[in-house]
């Protein structure tokens, strides 16, 4: 059947071989009078190039070697297909570009025709299909746009985020004293002078702010906590700082 419509067609089929034991997968679609489709499959066993057949043609060499496959090619072939079942399959093409805008051309015809009822009537005309592939690549162009953007802002947010660590690390070493680490209510207090008068009241009640787990000091992680949530007052203090 397939041989006389590619010879009807005229479609040079003197390549093809016959197997009355192997298949050539086919699907055959009917349409209801619901206009509902109905499948009907014709593969097993199927005729589709194998891993196993690759090997027997090259004489037992290694089926998943690209350069292996390649040793199939010939002046004449277009395209080689390489079915792995449930993996899907490997394409060996010289002209990939085509290959890619059939295949983009036949995706959205496909998602074009899902959305109806009735696989043929569903089929759009081709000047509809490209019309969709413009649309979706202006989208498309909008989204990766969107997403050009957003990804400077988390540039810009990581390189805010590496300048106020820098000015934590810094003011916190000036509150460290005697830089053991951690700042004690005394260290606190003295480094606050520079800043103004501060009362022994208004030291243990930003200690007791700042100082989280209660030890009597102020880790550096207790400080960061701090510094991001006043952000303001931080800048404040780098600037006398």
């Amino acid at each position: 059947m397939l041989a006389n419509i590619l010879k009807e067609n005229n479609v040079n089929n003197e390549e093809m071989l016959f197997d009355p034991g192997v298949r050539t997968a086919l699907a055959f679609v009917t349409l209801r009078s619901d206009e509902e489709r109905e499948f009907m499959f014709y593969r097993n066993p199927k005729a589709d190039i194998s891993e196993e057949e690759i090997s027997f043609l090259t004489k037992g060499e290694d089926p998943y070697d690209d350069a292996v496959v390649r040793k199939l090619f010939h002046p004449n072939l277009k395209m080689l297909l390489v079915t792995e079942d449930a993996d899907g399959c490997r394409y060996y093409t010289k002209n990939e570009h085509r290959l890619r805008d059939a295949l983009k051309f036949a995706s959205t015809l496909w998602c074009m025709t899902v959305k109806e009822r009735g696989a043929i009537p569903a089929l759009s005309t081709k000047e509809v299909v490209q019309n969709a592939i413009l649309k979706s690549g202006a989208y498309i162009r909008f989204l990766q746009a969107l997403d050009l953007r957003i990804h400077r802002l988390e540039l810009k947010i990581m390189a805010d985020e590496a300048q106020d660590q820098v000015e934590r690390e810094r003011i916190f070493k000036r509150f460290d004293l005697n830089g053991d680490g951690k700042i004690s209510a005394a260290e606190l207090g003295d480094s606050l002078k520079t800043l103004g008068l501060v009362t022994p009241d208004e030291i243990t009640r930003m200690m007791a702010e700042i100082d989280t787990d209660g030890d009597g000091f102020i880790s550096y992680e207790e400080f960061t906590e701090f510094a991001k949530a006043n952000r303001g007052l931080i800048k404040d203090v780098a600037k006398i700082f």
